[in-house]
């Protein structure tokens, strides 16, 4: 087994500390019970202080997500999508030192923390998954948020293989301490906050990915294109030059 999943319960005996340090991963779906009941593990990335009741404002949404991290890979380009799911209540988190906040409801509150220890990792989730207290399993990004939650917590994660300038790419997911070398030879450390470590792409060419320092084989590869638009050798309308001649001459002029 990979990945443990605790519904609504709180991790059992010492056991887990060492598989987790040793690569395994936990997803923890905080719900009434661990709400109710004050628990000590020092598994836990977050500790829960009481309930949130949005019943009199239709239920909260989620707020700010880190989108470039792996959990949220099926979404970077219909952000929008996770906005429609309403949660009626759901346990307020306080994030743990060291901990990372990749989402957080629209009233501030955690909604998913992560805490890497050793080669694994484990998250907490304060968004409900039953239809109860919300009503994210009738929403079409239910499954995919899932599917990304048990390949992200177990470690099955799989590199892209290119991206386009302009983007960004967050490796904190395959190497612990992230160490990026450019296509110019520059070495870039990304610094890790709410977001993950990601390193914005800037040039065209590999970028070669290193775990602490930059020796051996890469931990990962990727390659980065220029956007395909402008390989588009489809010939400009000579009008739209000569609009845009005429509008440079009109600033010029207010100038």
């Amino acid at each position: 087994a990979a990945l443990v999943v605790l519904w609504d319960t709180p991790p059992i005996g010492p056991a887990l500390d060492g598989w987790v340090r040793g690569g395994g991963g936990i997803a923890i779906v905080a719900g009434h019970r661990l709400a109710a009941r004050s628990y000590a593990s020092p598994l836990l990335p977050a500790t829960i202080t009481g309930t949130a009741d949005r019943l009199n404002d239709r239920g909260g949404t989620f707020g700010e997500l880190s989108i470039d991290h792996p959990l949220f890979t099926p979404f970077r380009d219909a952000r929008a999508s996770l906005g429609v799911a309403r949660f009626l209540r759901y346990p307020r988190l306080r994030a743990a030192a060291g901990t990372d906040v990749i989402a957080r409801f629209d009233d501030g509150l955690p909604a998913i923390v992560e805490r890497r220890d050793g080669a694994g990792r484990v998250v907490m989730l304060a968004v409900p998954l039953d239809a109860r207290n919300g009503d994210l399993p009738l929403q079409p990004t239910f499954l995919p948020l899932l599917r990304r939650l048990v390949l992200h917590t177990s470690g099955h994660e799989s590199s892209p293989l290119w991206k386009v300038t302009g983007e960004s790419w967050n490796p904190q997911a395959i190497a612990r301490v992230p160490v990026v070398s450019t296509p110019s030879g520059e070495i870039v450390r990304p610094v890790a906050d709410s977001s993950g470590a990601a390193v914005a792409l800037t040039e065209a060419g590999v970028y070669s990915l290193y775990d602490g320092r930059v020796a051996g084989e890469p931990a990962a590869v990727i390659a980065v294109n220029p956007p395909p638009g402008e390989s588009d050798l489809t010939p400009v309308d000579s009008r739209e030059l000569l609009l845009g001649v005429r509008l440079s001459d009109d600033a010029v002029d207010a100038a």
